[in-house]
């Protein structure tokens, strides 16, 4: 096993420990800037891994979040033509770096970007648990695989969320 080999399954140990915490957050600002985090050590597993449509991805994905963390830090909505712009870019990288099935995968992620651009944290979440699914199948297959143990982990961390928000709130309600 090559150096970059073991480099990438040891930010992916860190990346478990930060996509895990992600869909616990309270707050659709502490979310975004964890998966900022995430994503900032997800591009650079792909880069050690030598998965660069992946690490394109991971680029589009660190510009999305950190715009949507910019609206949300001002509790303002992104415009619609950003959502737009983004998942245009989101397919274009991938088009353009096509790698067969594996891009289609990865296309998955505009699902992601919908989750984020809405205001809607058990939204945001549910868009997440779709995506981390795809992704760990590309994180198996790139060779990835603390990666791929990431998705699992934040597969199971976005839908205790859903559910402990979700019970939480209709708790609240019939007080």
């Amino acid at each position: 096993m090559s150096i970059f080999m073991i480099m990438a399954q040891i930010v992916g140990v860190i990346l478990i420990i930060v996509c895990a915490i992600a869909p616990q957050m309270k707050t659709r600002s502490g979310m975004l800037f964890m998966s900022l985090i995430g994503n900032s050590l997800w591009i650079l597993q792909f880069v050690l891994v030598g998965a660069m449509n992946g690490a394109l991805t991971g680029c589009v994905s660190i510009v999305r979040t950190g715009i949507f963390y910019f609206y949300a830090r001002f509790d303002k909505k992104a415009p619609i033509w950003v959502l737009i712009l983004l998942m245009l870019a989101m397919i274009g990288v991938n088009a353009y770096k096509w790698n067969g099935w594996l891009s289609i995968i990865l296309m998955f992620g505009v699902a992601n970007v919908y989750g984020q651009w809405q205001e809607k944290k058990q939204v945001m979440r549910a868009t997440l648990l779709w995506t981390t699914i795809f992704n760990g199948i590309y994180c198996l297959v790139t060779g990835a695989w603390t990666g791929a143990v990431n998705e699992f982990v934040q597969t199971v961390s976005a839908s205790v969320a859903l559910w402990r928000f979700r019970k939480q709130r209709t708790t609240n309600s019939e007080q």
